[in-house]
């Protein structure tokens, strides 16, 4: 089994996988969304969420090996331009 440090970033250039979110083993039983990886097992996929519409992004990364992985049940199914802010901050 390889170490943390041997895993870190090595499939930043791999081609992502496709995954259900639902099938994947959660990190501990107090997390809805943190899931293991499944390509390393050891680092974890966090489920992000757009900072603007708070919509969940279907597409994510391991924060330890860098595999990118879409969710086929997670998420918006189409590929669109990103939401424009309701009203913009004035500094």
């Amino acid at each position: 089994m390889q170490t943390e440090s041997e895993l870190a970033g090595v499939n930043k250039d791999k081609d992502p996988i496709f995954v259900r979110h639902a099938d994947l083993e959660r990190v501990s039983d107090d997390s809805v969304y943190r899931s293991l990886c499944p390509v390393c097992k050891v680092g974890a996929l966090l489920v992000l969420r757009d900072p603007v519409t708070f919509e969940i992004i279907q597409s994510d990364m391991c924060i330890l090996c860098a595999q990118r992985v879409f969710y086929t049940d997670l998420g918006k199914q189409e590929v669109t331009e990103p939401k424009k802010p309701v009203r913009k901050l004035q500094i």
